[in-house]
């Protein structure tokens, strides 16, 4: 487990879906920043590219629970990262 004084290395969001096209099984790459920097280049299903691009948002929200519970932001903050996830989740 980290120790709770160091804060965690990652790669800042918000990580974007870029759409592939072509030959192959890849249907999608996330990427990062104003150069389109790539996290992962070969994902084989939206519900991935969903998932691993909401990462960061899910992360900052999952935080904020964890220290402030019974803040209404809090909860707010992770909904509305898991309609990055799914978004047919909650219409």
């Amino acid at each position: 487990m980290m120790p709770t004084d160091t804060p965690p290395r990652s790669t800042p969001g918000p990580w974007y879906i870029v759409l592939r096209s072509g030959p192959g099984d890849i249907v999608a790459e996330i990427c990062y920043g104003d150069v389109g920097e790539c996290i992962a280049e070969g994902v084989y299903t939206m519900a991935d590219a969903w998932l691993i691009a909401a990462a960061p948002a899910l992360f900052k929200a999952l935080n904020h629970l964890q220290s402030k519970p019974n803040d209404p932001q809090s909860h707010h903050d992770a909904i509305a990262a898991l309609k990055l996830v799914n978004p047919s989740l909650f219409p």
